[in-house]
């Protein structure tokens, strides 16, 4: 069964993986815009 910690755990460790690929990300393509 799958709890609401799990599911926070999870979405936790979603969004920081988001950051941590999305970031460089952003600011290599705000890098090429300018």
């Amino acid at each position: 069964m799958t709890s609401i910690l799990q599911i926070a755990l999870l979405a936790l460790v979603l969004v920081s993986f988001a950051l941590v690929v999305g970031v460089p990300v952003v600011f290599a393509c705000a890098g090429r815009l300018i």
